[in-house]
């Protein structure tokens, strides 16, 4: 049974995952030593911990905690061996959520080529080959981003409250942003996984992130939606560098 820990930007998300089964997950702006605490109270199970994070306060005042109460605790990196090989011309500069999400593809689907779409802040567009290469992707501004750079890069665009609800063409400003933000997104989305399956039939595409509800409903081609793909892949990250621990 392990923990996994994924802080983003805004939210800390963690899970505490057995086998690709997430027993629990719970986010919150900040990890404290109180939340770890009752958590471990009530799995008392915990062996293994991993944990990533795109900001800047290192190290997190819970790391010690961690590492006096589990057998094995470690942080994400670009220096981490991985279950995977990335084919990436800088992977100092690559984000670790990206790689974690193509290590659960891999983990899951083994032997597959694999378009994984994470729906969140930005749109990330990864590539894993059915021989485990990670072979790059793209980066793309998310749905919230959109709605915000209309109102901050223009003088009279509202700044439209984050909806999934749209009309074929607005008939107000604010229908008109919606319509255009989300069926524009919709459109470069399913483009992507178009193309994909063009040259990829018998591939996989796998959808996870804040947003990939919105985008299972409304995409024709077939998907799979994992909300826990990050940690899934944290979890194989985990056990891959354990074994050799």
């Amino acid at each position: 049974m392990n923990l996994t820990i994924d802080i983003g930007n805004t939210l800390a998300k963690l899970s505490v995952i057995d086998n690709t089964n997430v027993l629990f997950s719970d986010s919150a702006p900040e990890i404290n030593q109180v939340m770890l605490a009752n958590l471990l109270k009530r799995y008392p199970s915990l062996q293994r911990a991993i944990w990533v994070s795109v900001r800047k306060e290192f190290p997190p005042s819970w790391l010690d905690f961690l590492r006096g109460r589990l057998s094995f605790v470690m942080e994400l990196t670009s220096r981490t061996p991985l279950p995977v090989k990335i084919s990436y011309k800088t992977p100092e500069t690559l984000g670790m959520d990206r790689v974690a999400a193509v290590c659960g593809a891999q983990r899951i689907y083994p032997g597959k080529n694999v378009l994984v779409i994470d729906a969140g802040t930005a749109i990330t567009y990864e590539f894993l080959s059915r021989t485990g290469e990670y072979r790059g992707g793209n980066i793309s501004p998310g749905i919230s981003m959109r709605f915000r750079a209309l109102h901050e890069f223009t003088n009279r665009l509202p700044l439209v409250e984050e909806t999934y609800d749209f009309l074929p063409a607005g008939t107000s400003t604010q229908e008109a942003i919606a319509s255009g933000v989300l069926r524009g997104t919709l459109a470069e989305v399913n483009e992507y996984v178009n193309t994909f399956y063009q040259e990829n039939p018998d591939g996989i595409v796998i959808l996870t992130g804040g947003d990939a509800i919105f985008f299972g409903r409304n995409l024709k081609s077939t998907i799979f939606v994992n909300p826990n793909l990050i940690h899934v892949g944290l979890e194989a990250i985990l056990e891959f560098n354990a074994e050799a621990h």
